[in-house]
């Protein structure tokens, strides 16, 4: 780095610590430079925003007018094909709810296919047991883990050793490979069951584990309490119970009971149950996309499956009741409809939403299927339509926005460019114009932060920058110049005056040492006599001044006292003070002197 760059790093450095940059009232400064600058460019800046946006109004204002007419065809067309298409997607919409719910039916259909021929052959069994012998049944085992089993389970209530129970429950036991075909074979039954009216329930199923506590106990099984068994007894058929949980776990399943009379009296229920996450996964790949849910009623009006987590149609908790005694009117009378076996399509609002709902019934559990789908989702399609018509008309109109558009570009550049070139000018032209003045500036800095520099040799900071610029900037310079010179003059005449004022300061410091040595002022004076004591003290009006004091003993008996004031002040009068002093003090001690009188 070279000596004059690192001066002026350091001039900088030292400009900005003494806030240079900053005016006045502490803000910061803006050069002149950067004012000519930004003068410059927002001159031409806005001349030229101003042309170019009237160019591109006025192509704006064309393609305005294009879209304008385009737009108007575009409603006409909408007009006439938007209650064509929604009418194609509703109908399409009504199928797609048919059929699922022909296949949902269908499960259940199995389920209650499996039961009745199961009931069949356990009222067979019941009828004739003189027909069938005992097989062994044996209590729930941990050893039977994760692997279809039969299992002997009692109620809390049930009598352990009645006999007659027993044995009918050894003769059904016969039925364990049918009841192992239902739950393994058809994949939809998680378990299968044989409940007796006296408390003793015969189960087929995986979970055998579940079934014992942490003690090792059997748990009781209180089937008479379940609501398959309750609802299939209580209504004497078929009975699909809504979701519930199960008995010795927290999944959610759906139940179904069949009863079993024999001779005309209640004897059994055949039970079984699907878990929920099955029937969910099936409902699941039946949705079309994430805007449609699906939700299944009972013959009750009350909700056993939906995918709502909240709202009129969510689950809940099993405590809200019935849909049908919702204040949603629209919605009560197309649920009604639904479960007396329409399937309607209808729009109804729901959760303040309008949505698109569709019903089919399932003739095999006496519920019904319900499939929605918003608004906009059924209108989408619609829209989707009337967009691609809208490109298809917009083809030829695109052409004439590419010109206009590329007309805009075009001004744009040019503008950029302009803008461009006026910045790269003015910051040369603004650069010229301020260097000399920021020569100016260092030069003044750099004579005001000179140190050691002798005064005998002129610095001469201004005289050799040589701004002949031929304006009022070297009418500046001629005039530091002249400054210059003035301010080196001013301070050497300030140098020798403060030189002599110097040495007449340590003269007169001399002076002022000698007249005040020359003054008794070691007390106590006189300490063998003490019949008296003397103190004094002498402040000249000036360094040195003709007031003067002095004590003496003439013999034993006589003391001189002298206090004198020589009119008049300064050298002169401390001059005569010390000839008068001592001519005192020697007339005195003579013996010529005899005092007054």
């Amino acid at each position: 780095m070279r000596k004059t760059d690192m001066a002026d790093e350091k001039l900088n450095d030292r400009i900005k610590e003494e806030g240079w940059l900053k005016d006045r009232r502490g803000r910061k400064r803006v050069g002149l430079r950067t004012k000519i600058f930004l003068l410059c460019v927002s001159l031409v800046t806005v001349t030229i925003l101003i042309f170019a946006a009237m160019g591109v109004g006025q192509f704006i204002r064309f393609a305005g007018l294009i879209s304008d007419s385009a737009a108007e065809q575009d409603r006409v067309i909408a007009e006439n094909t938007t209650d064509t298409l929604r009418s194609i997607e509703t109908s399409n919409f009504r199928k797609y709810v048919d059929a699922n719910a022909k296949v949902l039916d269908g499960e259940f259909r199995t389920m209650k296919h499996d039961m009745e021929l199961l009931a069949t052959d356990v009222k067979d069994i019941l009828e004739h047991p003189e027909r069938y012998g005992e097989a062994p049944l044996a209590p729930p085992s941990k050893v039977n883990a994760g692997r279809l089993a039969a299992q002997l389970l009692f109620s809390t209530d049930a009598d352990r050793t009645d006999s007659e129970m027993l044995a009918k429950a050894a003769k059904l036991a016969n039925l364990e490979e049918s009841m192992k075909g239902i739950v393994g074979i058809s994949e939809v039954m998680t378990d299968c069951l044989i409940c007796l009216r006296g408390g003793a329930t015969i189960c087929v199923d995986s979970h055998s584990d579940q079934k014992i506590d942490e003690k090792g106990r059997v748990m009781d099984f209180n089937a008479g309490r379940r609501p398959y068994y309750v609802g299939a007894y209580l209504n004497k058929n078929t009975y699909f119970a809504p979701v519930n949980y199960d008995y010795f776990n927290d999944s959610l399943e759906i139940m179904i009971g069949v009863p079993v009379y024999v001779n005309g009296e209640f004897a059994a229920v055949c039970g079984g149950s699907r878990n929920l996450s099955d029937m969910k996964t099936m409902i699941d790949k039946m949705v079309l996309e994430n805007n449609t849910f699906i939700t299944l009623v009972n013959e009750t009006g009350n909700i056993v499956y939906s995918q709502r987590e909240g709202g009129e149609l969510a689950i809940g908790d099993g405590s809200r009741g019935s849909v049908l005694s919702s204040s949603n009117t629209e919605l009560v009378d197309f649920i009604t409809g639904a479960l007396g076996g329409s399937r309607d399509l209808g729009r109804i609002t729901i959760d303040g939403e309008p949505m698109y709902l569709a019903c089919a019934p399932l003739e095999t559990v006496g519920w019904s299927l319900l499939i929605g789908i918003p608004e906009w989702a059924i209108e989408e399609p619609a829209k989707l339509m009337v967009a691609q018509m809208d490109e298809i008309s917009r083809a030829s109109i695109d052409k004439i926005r590419d010109m206009a558009r590329q007309a805009q570009k075009l001004i744009l550049i040019i503008a950029i460019a302009l803008i461009a070139i006026a910045v790269i000018s003015s910051i040369r032209h603004s650069g010229r114009l301020v260097q000399p003045i920021i020569e100016l500036r260092r030069a003044g800095i750099q004579f005001i932060e000179r140190e050691g520099v002798e005064l005998d040799h002129a610095p001469d900071y201004f005289g050799r920058l040589e701004l002949y610029t031929g304006d009022e900037i070297e009418d500046l310079w001629v005039t530091m110049q002249d400054l210059e010179i003035n301010i080196v003059t001013s301070v050497r005449s300030l140098r020798r005056i403060t030189a002599e004022k110097e040495r007449i300061d340590t003269e007169l410091s001399v002076a002022t040492s000698i007249q005040s040595d020359m003054l008794p002022k070691i007390f106590p004076a006189f300490p063998e006599r003490k019949e008296f004591d003397l103190y004094s003290s002498m402040d000249p009006a000036k360094e040195v001044g003709g007031d003067f004091y002095d004590f003496f003993l003439i013999d034993d008996d006589h003391l001189a006292l002298v206090m004198a004031d020589v009119s008049g002040k300064g050298v002169p009068a401390a001059l005569f003070m010390v000839i008068s002093k001592t001519i005192i003090k020697n007339v005195a001690l003579s013996g010529k002197y005899t005092g007054p009188g």
